[in-house]
């Protein structure tokens, strides 16, 4: 065999080679393609911007999955919640059609949705435009008794609102005076509050010298101080000061949400200011009787008052008893009430102030509280107005539950559960203590019928509980 045929014979194989090489691809490939048009719906579906079939306007985001890619919505115009998925095609927006971020949704917005229905796919989610947001911190209160809550001068409805702490549902008695809250709704209906800052506490510890006489909290909280006092008090920097008659403490303080603050008091951090300033009082009706700490004053003429908090109680037939506290800090200054008829529904009193003969440039704006305590916003000569409640004599309002918990009532410690005090009608804050426990308060509201009233609470959660079952 010459060199000729060998190398035509080589050549065929190769070539031979080659054409089943590629009759080989050719066939993988055609079995590829009929797999794919054989497999089964998974239910996956690629969306796209634009891509739906469902709207609906005014959903309540409950809460949202991030390991499932999944939101909860609530149905406000039938009352259904449901959940859908979101991808990377979702595209989410503010109420002025700017891009948002998933992790920016909070749980309590009121939001427009377009989705696919049958695959439960959104297409997009954009607060919405028709809902108001309202940022509060002590500027409101809460009527649950009547399903109504006022922010600064608004009113609005309160039924059914869903209530978040930390994106988890609480109650309406979670929310403490203190408080920082953002409140959405619609038109005059609240849909969602949620608890945006919490609160931390106070403990007087040397308090006796000041027993029977006042503390500030930020200027715009006042109460009196009692024995063993725990006060609920906004986080951050805090402000304290104290006064009984011309002795004063000031203070300031950095409290954490939930834990316990210590205010030492001894007599070395105590000051006495020789001041006084001359206060005069402007009263309709004019025949009304006014007392200041307890002592009937002559409002026909000025009333020399120590620099410090003084307590002041107006009352006259036919017109609503006024309980109010001034904080004496200038050498002059009017003070003009107007006590309301007594079956008037008005909130609060009208309230004006001048220092030194003038009018502040601001007028001092009434705000609401959901303590006992409304105040009215003023210059350093604050002035905050108080409507105590009713004392129901011979009659008494019990804290059966945690049993042996320490129970502070508006900050002041009546016992261990189950503890009673006297009834006493109006909002009150129950704070309830354990060691080794996480301190709790609650807001809640007493009426003033004549029988006694029992309240229980859960069981108060170990501290570090959280830490440890997620160790496990």
């Amino acid at each position: 065999m010459n060199r000729t045929i060998i190398k035509r014979i080589t050549a065929y194989c190769v070539m031979s080679v080659c054409l089943i090489m590629l009759t080989g691809c050719a066939g993988n490939k055609q079995t590829l393609a009929e797999a794919m048009s054989e497999s089964e719906d998974t239910g996956f579906v690629v969306t796209k911007a634009g891509m739906y079939d469902s709207v609906d306007n005014e959903a309540v985001i409950l809460g949202r999955d991030a390991d499932k890619k999944t939101i909860t919505f609530m149905c406000l115009e039938l009352g259904k919640k449901y959940t859908l998925n979101y991808d990377g095609a979702t595209k989410f927006y503010d109420k002025y059609d700017s891009a948002m971020t998933v992790d920016q949704m909070e749980a309590g917005s009121i939001v427009d949705i377009t989705f696919l229905k049958a695959k439960k796919i959104l297409n997009s989610v954009k607060e919405s435009p028709s809902a108001f947001v309202i940022d509060s911190e002590g500027d409101f209160s809460i009527e649950e008794e009547n399903k109504r809550m006022v922010i600064g001068p608004k009113e609005y409805k309160l039924e059914g609102a869903l209530v978040l702490n930390d994106g988890k549902p609480a109650e309406l008695m979670d929310i403490n005076a203190v408080d920082g809250i953002r409140v959405r709704g619609i038109d005059s209906r609240v849909i969602s509050i949620n608890i945006t800052d919490g609160h931390g506490y106070l403990r007087l510890n040397g308090a006796d010298y000041f027993e029977g006489g006042w503390i500030e909290i930020n200027k715009r909280m006042i109460k009196k101080v009692t024995k063993d006092m725990l006060i609920a008090v906004p986080t951050g920097r805090v402000s304290v000061s104290l006064s009984k008659g011309s002795v004063t403490f000031e203070e300031e303080y950095d409290v954490r949400e939930g834990e316990e603050c210590v205010v030492e008091l001894n007599e070395t951090n105590f000051t006495e200011p020789d001041a006084e300033g001359t206060v005069i009082f402007v009263m309709t009706p004019s025949d009304a009787t006014v007392y200041i700490d307890g002592e009937i004053v002559d409002t026909s003429m000025p009333a020399l008052l120590s620099f410090g908090i003084h307590q002041l109680m107006a009352k006259a037939d036919g017109y609503q008893t006024l309980t109010q506290y001034i904080k004496v800090g200038t050498k002059n200054a009017t003070l003009d009430i107007t006590l309301e008829p007594a079956d008037s529904n008005s909130v609060s009193p009208t309230i004006s102030v001048a220092v030194d003969g003038v009018t502040p440039a601001v007028t001092p704006t009434l705000t609401v509280t959901p303590t006992p305590m409304p105040t009215v916003a003023v210059p350093t000569e604050a002035v905050s107005v108080s409507d105590e409640g009713s004392r129901v004599d011979g009659y008494k309002v019990t804290i059966a539950t945690p049993v042996g918990a320490e129970v502070y009532v508006d900050g002041s410690y009546v016992g261990v559960a189950p503890a009673s005090f006297t009834k006493v009608s109006g909002k009150h804050e129950i704070t309830l203590r354990l060691a080794e426990y996480l301190t709790r308060t609650y807001t809640i509201g007493i009426d003033n019928s004549k029988k006694d009233e029992v309240f229980s609470f859960a069981d108060l959660v170990r501290e570090n509980s959280e830490e440890e079952s997620s160790d496990e």
